[in-house]
């Protein structure tokens, strides 16, 4: 990793936070400019380098601003989607909130997650159906939809991973705020109550971080009310002890990169090692040998595709028609057999 690239990108996107001479974009080396590009786009950072980049008079020509372009387009359709979500919700009379996000620092997600209460993810199901969105994928593990002209809209009713209760329901619900995407209002989650979700998904969820969760963790610390209450939560779920290592793990980071400068090759995946070894953190956990099995092999699953789409192979492999079907079918089933799981209702089918 090319570390003025990197320091580029830092002060690019948070101007006068990581060091006193940050935010200036002077830069006429080609080869600094390519780096920071490649590790925006590694890690969903791309819209905001692209934005400071033009601000500054700076051009994106040939491969960049095709790139630039397709990242616009895709801004709209995230916008779109979360009109779409908010009209769908006032019209049906369902609540939801848009989860799993990173709202401190304004990007271009995959998809759109969303959280529902359990007696009305049928309800949810066939409204947005009946409003134009087929029904993607149908699983425990996962229940996904999707429009013309939107992202993917994941939606889940409950975080359970490993056959237990990570994030109790009620304290979501109880931690509802309206947050704003790029001036679009909808409904969310407090600081606390986001960090703490996007903490235990990047672990057992993603099993990876990138710089843009990174970032976020840190701003979000800055508008926490009751930091004290991620703790109590977790205690509450029987993960106090994995909380406080993975907070750990982040204070680390942070005293690396924004205290003495240093660098950290995001995106990086937790360790098979570490991961496993925390597992002895969890309170109670109970995983039969099928269950241990299917973790250590979602854990390699999960690898393996970390690596090719840092390796640039992924997105040749989506243009196969069979290829990210069958990654996510055996993704999900592993995931199901572990015991993780967005709703309760298993992934029954849902007529509209």
């Amino acid at each position: 990793m090319n570390s003025e690239g990197y320091r580029f990108l830092l002060s690019a996107i948070l101007p006068g936070e990581t060091d006193p001479d940050s935010g200036r974009m002077g830069t006429s080396d080609v080869h600094v400019l390519r780096e920071a590009i490649r590790i925006a786009r590694a890690n969903g950072l791309y819209l905001p380098l692209g934005r400071r980049l033009l601000e500054s008079g700076r051009s994106l020509a040939g491969h960049d601003q095709a790139l630039w372009n397709t990242e616009v387009e895709q801004h709209a359709n995230l916008l779109r989607t979360i009109r779409f979500l908010n009209e769908a919700s006032e019209g049906g009379g369902i609540d939801y909130l848009v989860i799993k996000d990173c709202p401190t620092i304004d990007h271009v997600p995959r998809d759109v997650d969303v959280l529902v209460h359990g007696e009305d993810r049928d309800a949810f199901l066939r409204l947005l159906q009946r409003r134009g969105l087929e029904l993607e994928y149908a699983s425990a593990a996962e229940t996904s939809l999707r429009g013309p002209g939107m992202l993917r809209i994941d939606v889940y009713s409950e975080i359970r991973y490993l056959g237990r209760e990570f994030i109790r329901e009620e304290f979501l619900w109880g931690s509802e705020r309206v947050r704003s995407t790029a001036g679009v209002d909808h409904p969310g989650l407090t600081a606390e109550a986001t960090y703490l979700l996007n903490l235990i998904h990047g672990f057992l969820g993603r099993g990876s971080i990138t710089l843009l969760d990174f970032l976020d963790f840190v701003r979000l610390e800055a508008e926490f009310r009751d930091p004290h209450a991620m703790r109590r939560e977790a205690s509450g779920c029987g993960w106090a002890r994995l909380f406080d290592r993975l907070v750990e793990d982040l204070t680390e980071k942070r005293h690396t990169i924004m205290d003495e400068g240093g660098m950290f090759p995001f995106p990086c995946r937790y360790p098979r090692a570490f991961v496993i070894d925390s597992l002895g953190e969890i309170d109670a956990l109970s995983l039969g040998p099928r269950e241990r099995l299917a973790f250590r092999a979602s854990l390699l699953l999960d690898d393996v595709v970390f690596h090719l789409e840092n390796a640039g192979i992924a997105n040749g492999l989506r243009k196969l028609r069979f290829a990210p079907r069958l990654g996510n079918t055996l993704g999900h089933g592993l995931r199901h057999i572990r015991g993780d799981s967005k709703d309760p209702a298993r992934g029954r089918k849902v007529d509209p």
